[in-house]
């Protein structure tokens, strides 16, 4: 294997970054089917053929960048850190991360607090979305404004 670096890089086994996106393809499309046909059993009965197409279309993107992933040597990425590790970035996303877990330990409280004056209830599908989304925010936020801060 030479050393020249490549846009998607080569497997950590060795290969060309044919070889790579080729197994990285195949190996994302046998996990969505596989995601899809489980969600066709468990979920959907009356046209499983249909639920495990929806499924796999939507899945596939998803499994085909992480078996990428998984393979890809880092070091012959062009344009790659050395030591990701060590980045500003990182720190940015270490720090964000500790402000959400704060954030988060806050709301619980805040919410606790709330449920004893205010009778609600919410689906446990629904509140696993608000909860993420609002994590989600929260993290946004906090890396954002370390980043605008740290810059």
């Amino acid at each position: 294997m030479n050393g020249t670096r490549t846009r998607f890089g080569r497997a950590k086994f060795g290969g060309t970054p044919k070889t790579l996106i080729a197994l990285s393809l195949v190996s994302g499309i046998i996990v969505a089917v596989g995601f899809g046909s489980v969600v066709a059993l468990t979920r959907f009965t009356g046209n499983p053929l249909l639920a495990v197409t929806v499924s796999s279309v939507c899945i596939a993107p998803v499994s085909t960048a992480g078996a990428w992933a998984l393979m890809v040597d880092r070091g012959s990425i062009a344009g790659a850190v050395e030591r990701p590790g060590e980045s500003i970035e990182n720190h940015w996303y270490a720090q964000a991360a500790q402000d959400t877990f704060h954030t988060a330990l806050i709301s619980v409280g805040v919410l606790g607090v709330a449920s004893v004056f205010w009778d609600f209830s919410v689906s446990g599908s629904l509140m696993a979305i608000y909860v993420g989304s609002f994590l989600m925010g929260v993290f946004a936020v906090a890396f954002g404004l370390r980043k605008l801060r740290e810059s």
